[in-house]
């Protein structure tokens, strides 16, 4: 995985761990992304970094759709609150940023 979405899955992480079980959508994600001068390709963004983190079950869907989309929530899960405690590790996140 590349180092930019290494940081990118660092940062989703920290973003939802702070919006707590509300949760943030897709497009509410790539804002706060902008704001750190990320700017991934939605495409990537959803098939790459989020469904890395939804199969690692560091992040959740609020709801239970089988399809990712735009207006779909996601919130942290606890393994994925321990990881950024670091309890473990991920090589595929940097927690460094």
């Amino acid at each position: 995985m590349e180092k930019v979405d290494k940081q990118i899955n660092a940062l989703i992480l920290k973003f939802l761990d702070k919006m707590g079980n509300e949760g943030l959508t897709i497009a509410f994600i790539e804002g706060l992304l902008y704001d750190w001068h990320l700017f991934p390709d939605r495409h990537h963004l959803m098939n790459v970094n989020i469904r890395y983190l939804v199969n690692k079950h560091y992040i959740e869907p609020k709801s239970n759709h089988p399809i990712l989309d735009d207006a779909m929530k996601f919130r942290i899960t606890p393994k994925g609150k321990a990881l950024l405690k670091k309890e473990f590790i991920d090589a595929n996140i940097d927690l460094e940023i």
